[in-house]
């Protein structure tokens, strides 16, 4: 399976936005669609800013039926959530009132949050309340400019990923994670990693046209599944603990920065990634739709 997942950040107002996504859903619906999708083994995510969630929503949900048996695999998510139910905080989203709104997806630990103070706890707790909820999270990990040329960046990506999924939160047994800091019954029972999409978006990649070498973005995606592997319980990852992964089964990892249809070819077969976190290129329905198009030409 393939993930698609357009962030359209804080680019476009809610007209822009529905237009968008009336584009790319005729697009997806055409006879040509229609046709590359035979392995149906893509699923398209769109992530509009919150003011446009429900707007968009209501583009997804139309014609309902005829959705369903076209089977178009495209979803709504969220660009960030807080990790509250409900309480005074001015200004933050509930992930249940995301669920509400048709939300299936949210991208959890972008860069750009990071920058405004987000820390790794936040995005476990994030993480940790997104599933309880019902969605799917989307984990962001990268390393900036300056520790990539101090050749840190398994250094980060390391304590990125073992400060978010946090061993503490974890059950040696078939239940899932055990009650937390968060508090009895706040966590995700029958949580699995299978229900988790981690990014890996090299922060000096995202908006400026560079991009990660597909090689070196395998190499972290490796390293990844590696590190996740090592010291989660076997429960959790039964068979990549024995070496072996077989279809739908695997941890989900994909690329983001500076994706286009040019490269991401390239990132999904030599790269070994599950897909891509799209921004700018996501703006444009026809570019959008050609990477889409090239995960729909390969099967897994």
């Amino acid at each position: 399976m393939y993930y698609f997942i357009a962030n359209w950040k804080m680019q476009l107002g809610v007209d822009e936005s529905v237009k968008l996504a009336k584009k790319i859903k005729a697009s997806y619906s055409s006879s040509e669609a229609k046709q590359s999708r035979e392995a149906r083994n893509v699923k398209v995510v769109l992530c509009p800013s919150f003011d446009s969630l429900e707007s968009v929503a209501r583009v997804l949900d139309s014609e309902k039926s005829k959705v369903k048996d076209q089977r178009l695999r495209i979803f709504l998510g969220a660009q960030d959530m807080f990790y509250k139910k409900r309480g005074q905080f001015t200004g933050e989203e509930s992930p249940f009132n995301l669920q509400e709104l048709g939300v299936k997806y949210v991208i959890l630990g972008h860069s750009e949050r990071r920058k405004l103070g987000e820390t790794d706890e936040d995005v476990r707790k994030k993480l940790l309340m997104a599933l309880k909820a019902g969605l799917v999270p989307i984990v962001c990990v990268g390393e900036t400019l300056a520790e990539r040329k101090a050749g840190k960046t398994k250094d980060v990506i390391s304590k990125q990923i073992t400060a978010i999924f946090k061993k503490s939160d974890f059950a040696d047994s078939k239940v899932g994670l055990r009650n937390s800091k968060l508090g009895a019954g706040n966590v995700a029972a029958g949580f699995s990693l299978r229900k988790v999409i981690i990014a890996y978006e090299p922060v000096w990649a995202i908006g400026t046209g560079v991009f990660a070498e597909a090689e070196d973005a395998k190499e972290v995606r490796d390293f990844i599944l590696k590190l996740l592997r090592k010291y989660l319980p076997s429960p959790h990852l039964p068979l990549l603990a024995r070496g072996r992964v077989r279809k739908g089964e695997q941890i989900t990892v994909i690329y983001g920065g500076s994706v286009d249809s040019k490269n991401i070819f390239d990132f999904l077969t030599k790269g070994g990634m599950e897909g891509a976190l799209v921004g700018g290129a996501s703006l444009n329905a026809t570019e959008f739709l050609k990477i889409v198009k090239k995960g729909n030409e390969l099967r897994i």
